[in-house]
């Protein structure tokens, strides 16, 4: 083990003198605090390979293959994590003081993530994905993107959201436990019925998988929805009385 923790450091370090100057000259905005293996990186054009600590700089991408996963705190504070089989391009990231930010900008390409609002005014994120955008106001939410469809599915668990398909109109999500979708059709929608918010769910590999996380990327939400749209759920199937005629 500790040849092979050895071998992967010189890997990291062998990027970083074939690509002279890309970290340096950047200031880090964010550091992958935990990272499970197989995960791969992109800075310059130069590959990567990301530990736990690892700084993370603008304009790197991040891919995870079946096994990887890593979370990530942003200078404001801002958490995201990126899952399994999953690719993102961190794009812009502007600081207006040393806490809070004035942009905020990734491309999510595929795969499953959770984003978690830190310090800075709403209005300075966004997550760019195949089908259009979202814009965040203040927020916690769990997304998937499909690989080969380029489709959006949301569930939002605290604050709201706004779907902007590229050439549609934008949807706006405000109610926790809610759900919405967007599909290269430019068409957004919301899902809000509890058995159609309960079979989307088994899609969201984090709803059901969050002990993993370390305590800063766990959401009490989780929980709250999870409860809250299957007793929605039963009741409506519940058989109902029949009155006698």
């Amino acid at each position: 083990m500790i040849g092979k923790r050895l071998a992967l450091a010189a890997v990291v370090a062998l990027a970083a003198i074939l690509a002279p100057g890309l970290a340096a000259a950047q200031t880090p905005i964010a550091t992958a605090v935990q990272v499970i293996p197989a995960t791969r990186s992109e800075l310059g054009g130069t590959a990567v390979t990301i530990l736990t600590g690892a700084d993370l700089f603008v304009g790197q991408r991040i891919e995870t293959d079946a096994n990887g996963e890593v979370q990530i705190i942003f200078a404001d504070e801002t958490r995201m994590v990126i899952g399994p089989n999953s690719a993102l391009v961190i794009e812009a990231y502007l600081m207006q003081n040393p806490t809070t930010l004035g942009q905020f900008t990734v491309n999510a390409l595929g795969g499953s993530f959770r984003f978690i609002t830190g310090n800075s005014n709403h209005d300075a994120y966004q997550i760019n994905t195949p089908t259009g955008a979202i814009t965040v106001r203040g927020t916690a939410f769990d997304f998937v993107i499909d690989w080969l469809t380029g489709g959006l599915q949301i569930f939002l668990f605290e604050g709201s959201v706004v779907l902007c398909p590229t050439n549609g109109p934008c949807v706006v999500i405000d109610n926790t436990c809610e759900a919405g979708e967007m599909a290269r059709d430019d068409l957004a929608a919301v899902i809000d019925g509890a058995t159609d918010l309960l079979d989307l769910m088994t899609g969201f590999p984090m709803i059901f998988d969050q002990d993993q996380f370390l305590a800063q990327f766990q959401l009490g939400a989780v929980n709250r929805c999870i409860s809250q749209i299957r007793d929605a759920a039963r009741e409506l199937t519940r058989p109902r009385a029949i009155s006698p005629a």
